[in-house]
């Protein structure tokens, strides 16, 4: 919402085909409305989308979904309405703040995810094969790297445990509020870098903090 509110005090910049701009998806309709206790948290999200999907057609679109014990069920139906929409869909597991309230999953949860899983890489695999041919999927990087995610997903669904001994995060990846603070992983979002509206982004990139 900021992005597309702002659009008018700022000049639009080049280079916005670079930029990566997501919102969060926890369900569809009131189970998105349900895990934001907002109601009509849907319908804005939608309105929102729509409205910077227009003002910045050349801008790449993403979709998360966090995945809990509360909502993890909706998850495929989720992914299939990002594709709908033509927009790339990812997942991640709550991140366990500190002080918050711990989500346990019991053995059914896990086994059910596991299954809601397999059928979203079937469904990758055969839309993929319709679309490039399974040769030439064999080879396409851009599905071969989709595919170790969502199966690198569903493993640590199965077996949580930390998969990469070297964290990418101040070197390969940078993340941005709506606002424009710099923060380097979810983890640490309210643990800003600085601010790219204010500060240049290599200026923060590069700097000591």
């Amino acid at each position: 919402a900021a992005v597309v509110a702002g659009r008018s005090a700022r000049p639009r910049r080049g280079g916005i085909s670079r930029v990566w701009l997501g919102a969060s998806l926890d369900g569809i309709g009131e189970g998105h409305d349900r895990v934001r206790a907002r109601p009509g948290a849907f319908a804005a999200l939608e309105q929102t989308l729509g409205q910077a999907r227009a003002e910045f057609p050349e801008a790449a679109w993403s979709l998360n979904f966090t995945i809990t014990p509360l909502n993890f069920r909706s998850l495929g139906e989720a992914y299939r309405y990002a594709r709908e929409l033509g927009i790339e869909f990812s997942a991640q597991f709550a991140i366990p703040w500190p002080g918050a309230r711990r989500l346990e999953w019991s053995v059914d949860d896990r086994i059910a995810l596991d299954g809601i899983g397999r059928e979203m890489i079937r469904e990758l695999v055969a839309e993929g094969i319709r679309e490039k041919g399974e040769e030439a999927l064999k080879a396409d990087r851009d599905f071969l790297a989709r595919l170790y995610y969502w199966q690198g997903l569903f493993d640590y669904g199965r077996r949580p445990r930390r998969l990469f001994g070297e964290c990418k995060a101040g070197r390969e990846c940078a993340m941005f509020s709506p606002s424009g603070d710099l923060y380097l992983c979810p983890r640490y979002k309210h643990e800003p870098l600085g601010n790219a509206c204010r500060t240049p982004f290599d200026r923060l990139w590069t700097s000591a903090a």
